[in-house]
């Protein structure tokens, strides 16, 4: 045989060499400095739901025995609902008695006639990626296969995810979710039922007598990982998500359509991007705070929109020396009580009066040392939350003597100054803005203004 020449035997190396990482390069995907398989992949961050990466994060793909874990999601909600318990004992047909020794699928043999704990079923299906136990869980609760595909339908329709499933256990090649719809779906299933990490993280299981290990090699492996779920069809490739926690911080990864040798491997990227990158993503998309202006002095003003809501000012009034709560308002730091109130105070004093009130012309008239019979009976404390007003003009006539202030109208009942009282009725007053108390003497006269902050 002849020789190659050096220069050929180069050429041909070259060649070589190029046809073997070809592949390779046209399937790897790059994360950071490092490369993955997954034909569609994504990590997101647990407690904001933020996407950290993502490769056809939307790409609606096969997820395998990722769909279990959906089927999981609705049998914990009738856990929640009293339909089951973890102790509730099921049963199943022949049917699933058969398959669950078919060796072609991830498979626990479950004898005719036996039953399994709600609990075990979920063991099984969790950690070893059951087939047949996913079927008799989900009919012994839902009534059939065909009601659990139904609500898996549903709760992804209700966690706003686009995804079809045909099966409850992922053989068919039709069950179709994205690699972002998985992740939003596991997010969702662990915030609702965090209980379900104490199972994604067991390393082996009994079941039936005989240990059984898990299918997700990565646990004890990486650091903070305990979960979550792995899956392969040959329509789907190898399948993975995987969670993991370090410090407060968890992050979930999903990959899909990845190759048997790098699936875990390409996980272990994904997330140790995730961590590495996930308070970069978080700032960037913070929302930038706007610039505060400086502070000024606050000016005590009526607002000027009259449907402003206004709150109690909690303010006592003492009346000759007796201490009465009263209904009033503080309305841009002066306080508004409610005149019929004052009206009742200070019938209990010398100065009686009888009050009318004219709705349409809005008129209060009083006259004095005449006894007052107040419309609705008891004194009427305002409730302690915000409510609207209006803005009016009130006349007051005292024996004859037409005097106008300012009022507000709160449920249709009119508020007014006390130092306006005090000087309708020419009594003293004084404010200790301590005890936020209002004082009144009615045998001393009004000689001095109240304090604007009353």
């Amino acid at each position: 045989m002849k020789r190659l020449g050096s220069k050929a035997f180069v050429i041909v190396t070259i060649f070589v060499l190029l046809s073997m990482l070809l592949p390779l390069a046209a399937g790897a995907v790059q994360v950071g400095t490092r490369t993955i398989s997954s034909q569609a992949a994504v990590v997101i961050d647990y407690e904001t739901g933020l996407l950290i990466f993502e490769h056809n994060a939307n790409t609606q793909r096969v997820p395998a025995s990722l769909a279990k874990m959906v089927a999981v999601h609705v049998v914990y909600d009738a856990i929640r609902d009293g339909k089951v318990t973890l102790n509730t004992r099921v049963q199943y047909s022949n049917n699933v008695s058969d398959f669950s020794y078919n060796r072609i699928y991830s498979n626990v043999p479950m004898p005719r006639g036996s039953s399994y704990t709600v609990r075990e079923l979920l063991d099984a299906i969790i950690v070893r990626s059951a087939c047949a136990a996913t079927i008799a869980l989900g009919a012994a609760v839902f009534g059939s296969e065909a009601a659990t595909v139904a609500l898996m339908n549903a709760k992804a329709k209700q966690l706003g995810v686009s995804a079809t499933f045909i099966d409850c256990w992922g053989g068919s090649p039709d069950n179709k979710i994205s690699a972002l719809g998985i992740a939003e779906m596991t997010r969702a299933l662990i915030m609702e039922y965090p209980e379900v990490l104490a199972i994604t993280a067991k390393r082996s299981i009994r079941f039936d007598g005989v240990t059984y290990n898990a299918t997700n090699p990565l646990l004890g492996e990486y650091t903070g990982l305990d979960g979550f779920k792995t899956g392969f069809t040959t329509p789907a490739g190898y399948c993975f998500i995987g969670t993991a926690k370090r410090t407060e911080r968890r992050m979930i990864a999903v990959t899909l359509g990845s190759t048997q040798a790098l699936r875990f491997t390409d996980i272990r990227i994904l997330l140790d991007y995730g961590f590495a990158n996930v308070d970069r993503v978080i700032a960037e998309n913070q929302e930038p705070e706007e610039p505060k202006e400086p502070d000024e002095p606050e000016i005590p003003v009526i607002p000027e929109d009259p449907r402003d809501k206004v709150a109690p000012s909690n303010s006592n009034v003492v009346v000759d020396g007796v201490l009465v709560p009263v209904s009033a308002y503080n309305v841009g730091g002066s306080h508004y009580f409610k005149l019929r109130d004052l009206a009742m105070l200070l019938n209990w004093t010398n100065k009686r009066f009888e009050v009318w009130w004219n709705a349409e012309d809005r008129i209060v008239s009083m006259i004095s040392r005449r006894a007052y019979t107040p419309v609705g009976g008891e004194l009427v404390i305002a409730e302690n939350i915000p409510v609207p007003y209006d803005k009016t003009t009130l006349e007051i006539h005292v024996d004859g003597v037409v005097m106008k202030f300012d009022s507000i109208l709160i449920n249709s009942n009119n508020h007014i100054k006390v130092r306006d009282i005090a000087q309708v009725l020419d009594f003293f007053i004084d404010w200790e803005g301590a005890t936020r108390t209002i004082t009144i003497n009615t045998s001393v006269r009004y000689d001095h203004p109240l304090p604007a902050a009353a």
